[in-house]
């Protein structure tokens, strides 16, 4: 676990969030299906879904519709 520091003042938190943690490659897309907070500290779950359907990738055990869900914490 590493720290991460944010320089840049945003007015919607949450809209950044959504935007840092959405992603679409050839591989993989990945976007936040729940975002919350407490205090200070903003907690998401994010769903990536690999576009070839695999199963098993490296250390990844996806559902049958090739997806996971993962948590973040800002």
């Amino acid at each position: 676990m590493g720290w991460m520091f944010y320089h840049n003042p945003v007015d919607d938190v949450e809209a950044e969030i959504k935007q840092m943690c959405t992603s679409d490659s050839d591989e993989m897309s990945q976007f936040p299906v729940y975002i919350t907070h407490h205090g200070s500290t903003w907690y998401v779950a994010i769903k990536a879904t690999f576009k070839n359907k695999v199963r098993d990738n490296l250390r990844y055990k996806s559902d049958l519709t090739g997806s996971f869900i993962f948590a973040c914490e800002f």
